[in-house]
């Protein structure tokens, strides 16, 4: 078989790799304020015209917040607001994201330090918070997004920030911090596989 139908067959049975099912967070609170996040990786990939490289690659890792916007209509469980395009928080992470963020959580969750120097928030004046905080910022486009995680003993919190009046935030258990761990790694993966650098 040629390498141009070997690398059209690759990309057509690994599709699945690029684009898994999405990761879902939701974290109801019985006061209503409570949040929800979904991580969702999509990558497309084009061939070049001879069709034997990858020319470009369109898409990334997207991650959603939405607020807790009441109950459902039988009034037994909570529903977010995943259609309220004005309170719903959207980044997408790029590769220098899903690394910094892989980094600070292998830094203090496997060995026991804090989060590198450079992974750090500049503005925050306690030291001692700052140890365990990652602060990325990007701009993508016309949007800007801020995004920090702070790590405590058993837990974390991730925020993302599209401006002073609308960001969200949402609290980590150790296990759905592994699951968020576990899909930045299929990201980086798949981001690595694709030639995204």
């Amino acid at each position: 078989m040629d390498a141009k139908l070997m690398l059209a067959d690759m990309l057509k049975e690994s599709r699945f790799l690029f684009n898994p099912e999405p990761m879902h967070v939701y974290k109801p609170r019985p006061d209503g304020n409570g949040a929800a996040m979904k991580l969702n990786l999509r990558l497309n990939a084009t061939l070049g015209e001879s069709g034997e490289f990858v020319k470009s690659v369109d898409g990334g890792l997207f991650v959603d917040m939405a607020k807790q916007d009441g109950k459902t209509p039988d009034g037994r469980f909570p529903k977010f607001a995943w259609q309220d395009e004005s309170s719903l928080v959207k980044a997408k992470f790029c590769l220098p994201d899903i690394l910094g963020m892989l980094t600070a959580m292998r830094n203090v969750r496997l060995l026991g330090k804090p989060v590198p120097m450079s992974l750090r928030p500049k503005q925050e004046l306690d030291e001692a918070k700052r140890k365990v905080t990652l602060s990325l910022f990007h701009k993508f486009n016309k949007s800007s997004s801020a995004i920090t995680m702070t790590f405590g003993a058993d837990s974390s919190v991730l925020r993302i920030s599209k401006s002073k009046d609308l960001s969200r935030s949402i609290s980590l258990s150790l296990l759905e911090e592994l699951m968020l761990e576990r899909y930045l790694d299929i990201a980086l993966e798949s981001f690595l596989r694709l030639g995204v650098r």
